[in-house]
C-alpha cells in the first residue's frame, strides 16, 4: 500500500516538473530567439522528454530498473549540459569589464555628449567576423566596436586622453 501510494505521488511530481520544464524551456526559448540564450533553453527543452520516460514506465509498472535508472540518468546529465550551456553564454556575452554601463537615476544632457559620427571602412572577411561575433553576443557591430573593440585596443597601447 505504502509503495502503490509512493509510485502516485512520484508520478505526479514527474508530470508537474515536466510540465513546467516544458512550459518554461519552449518560453524562453521563444523569448530569446536569435541571441546566445536560445541554445540552453532549446537543450533543456529535452529533459521533459526523460522524465517523462520515466512517469510511463511507472505508470505501466514495468519493473526495468536499470531503464528507470538510465532514464533518469540522462535526464540528470543533459540538465548539468543545459547549466554548462548558460555558464558558456553568460561568459561569452559579458567577459569584458563595463559592457555593460548603467546610470541610474542620473540624467545625461544630449549637449553634454561629446560624441562624433565616424565612418570606418573595413574588409569584407573582418566584417563578417565581426558579425558572427556580435550575433554571439547578442549585441550590434557597432555595440561591438564602440563598447569592447576600441576600449580594448585604447587600453592595450595605453592610450591617456589628452587634458585641455
Amino acid at each position: 500500500m505504502l509503495e502503490d501510494l509512493l509510485s502516485v505521488v512520484l508520478m505526479i511530481l514527474i508530470i508537474s516538473i515536466a510540465s513546467g520544464t516544458t512550459v518554461l524551456a519552449y518560453l524562453f526559448s521563444n523569448f530569446f530567439k536569435g541571441s546566445p540564450f536560445e541554445r540552453p533553453w532549446k537543450t533543456l527543452l529535452s529533459i521533459p522528454f526523460f522524465l517523462l520516460g520515466i512517469g510511463i514506465i511507472e505508470a505501466l509498472d514495468i519493473t526495468i530498473l536499470r531503464l528507470r535508472s538510465l532514464l533518469a540518468l540522462a535526464a540528470l546529465v543533459m540538465m548539468l549540459y543545459t547549466y554548462y550551456q548558460f555558464y558558456q553564454t553568460v561568459t561569452f556575452v559579458q567577459p569584458y569589464k563595463g559592457v555593460v554601463r548603467a546610470t541610474v537615476g542620473a540624467e545625461v544632457n544630449k549637449s553634454q555628449l561629446k560624441e562624433e559620427k565616424e565612418k570606418i571602412l573595413i574588409r569584407k572577411d573582418i566584417y563578417d567576423k565581426l558579425v558572427r561575433m556580435a550575433e554571439r553576443r547578442g549585441i550590434t557591430i557597432n555595440q561591438m566596436v564602440y563598447t569592447i573593440i576600441v576600449p580594448e585596443w585604447l587600453e592595450s597601447r595605453r592610450f591617456e586622453p589628452e587634458s585641455s
